[in-house]
């Protein structure tokens, strides 16, 4: 779940000022190695993983405390995965992002979020892969060191539909701030004007519905049209630079120390033993 929102409420009180289009762009990579993938006692060989995402939203004024966001969203995960493995070889959504920001006061910034689109396995899609996850989260700026965050994720396809959240972003030195935000909570040292070094994790995945015919093809009929909760819990170090005020470039390592695939419906689970990771994310506004 995403709690993401603006990073102060002042800030989004600035934007608001504006009626041009602003843009928030994002994109990802990173890749883990191999590691054994297991449903119990039963070993399936080692996966590696390559996961991208890309992010464009457009925010826009609309009237006093109020923010449209508009844009898309996609993101993969490709799995080596070997000839007879059980599982897929892809995830993948693509997705529009539509939202509004709410200025409530120069305390409080309410967002509310909806991301319609495919979340599947893309090798047979019809209208049962469509899905609309939504987020709702408020901030609070409690003073200018200290910020709450809370949210509630709804998914209608995932196996807790509902799953709440909170944190904070609590800047408790000159250099140092614990960033304890989902889905990337972490603590922060600025190294100087320009870099941050970070040590945190990194909360990955998502719902998404498998082909009609995956079981046939897999030699596990009951996974047909099956919905699979992907999850993955990344530990590591990362160093974020930013060369131009609007631009951020972010560097990470360390380790992939939890992925479950987790066909609910059937009772079926696969686990991977962890691994090491690294990932390379930019970030720019304009």
């Amino acid at each position: 779940m995403s709690m993401a929102l603006a990073t102060s409420s002042s800030a989004a009180s600035k934007k608001q000022i504006s009626e041009e289009v602003s843009w928030e762009i994002s994109t990802e990579a990173s890749y883990v190695a191999g590691s054994q993938v297991k449903s119990g006692d039963v070993k399936f060989g080692h996966f590696t993983e390559t996961a991208n995402s890309f992010q464009a939203v457009a925010s826009r004024y609309l009237a006093e405390g109020m923010i449209l966001r508009l844009g898309g969203a996609w993101e993969r995960y490709s799995f080596g995965t070997p000839a007879d493995s059980p599982l897929p070889n892809t995830l993948q959504s693509g997705a529009a992002v539509m939202g509004v920001d709410f200025q409530m006061g120069s305390e409080w910034l309410v967002r509310f979020e909806v991301q319609p689109g495919v979340y599947s396995d893309f090798s047979d899609l019809t209208f049962d892969d469509v899905n609309a996850p939504a987020t709702l989260g408020a901030s609070c700026l409690f003073d200018k060191d200290l910020q709450f965050v809370f949210g509630i994720s709804v998914d209608p396809r995932r196996e807790y539909p509902v799953m709440p959240g909170a944190g904070l972003r609590w800047q408790f030195e000159d250099r140092w701030t614990l960033n304890a935000i989902l889905p990337r909570p972490r603590l922060e040292w600025a190294a100087s004007e320009n870099l941050t070094l970070h040590a945190g994790v990194a909360l990955k995945g998502g719902s998404y519905r498998l082909a009609d015919n995956f079981g046939d093809t897999h030699r596990r009929p009951g996974m047909n049209g099956v919905i699979v909760d992907y999850s993955e819990v990344r530990a590591g170090l990362g160093a974020s630079w930013k060369p131009h005020p609007a631009i951020e470039v972010i560097l990470e390592g360390g380790y992939m120390v939890w992925r479950t695939f987790d066909a609910w419906a059937r009772n079926v689970s696969f686990r991977s033993d962890p691994a090491p990771y690294g990932g390379l994310t930019i970030t720019a506004g304009f």
